[in-house]
């Protein structure tokens, strides 16, 4: 599945790893969703405003062998109208803006109809560096 780090976090992990620079860790996470993938920086692709779309609070299970899990299930929308195709998602730090701090590829395109939700059960999330 390609994804990986944002450029954010790649110079996050440099900096705590190979120098002394101070590192603030975020203390909340938002799932953002995006109709192709969202690029370094996370902001390409994101669903838009005034469609029934808002990125949505994420928590995470603790790792267990080199792979974390969404702790709860997340609900998006529902549409106000049919939403393009939803093919990536991306973890930033705010509800609007932020930091992009890594982004995936869904196993399978998501079509979201007029007056649906978008649901992920607990778990369905994952998120791995390997």
């Amino acid at each position: 599945m390609p994804g990986g780090l944002s450029a954010f976090s790649e110079l996050r992990l440099l900096e705590w790893m190979l120098s002394t620079v101070s590192v603030t860790r975020p203390t909340a996470w938002w799932m953002a969703l995006h109709n192709g993938a969202p690029g370094e920086s996370g902001l390409l692709n994101e669903l838009g405003a005034g469609i029934g779309y808002a990125r949505q609070a994420i928590g995470f299970t603790s790792p267990t062998n080199g792979v974390i899990f969404s702790a709860a299930q997340l609900t998006f929308g529902p549409a106000t109208v049919d939403w393009p195709s939803v093919s990536h998602f991306s973890i930033f730090t705010l509800a609007n803006g932020g930091n992009c701090l890594l982004w995936g590829q869904l196993k399978t395109a998501k079509l979201v109809k007029n007056g649906n939700p978008l649901v992920f059960g607990a778990g369905e999330v994952k998120a791995t560096l390997s």
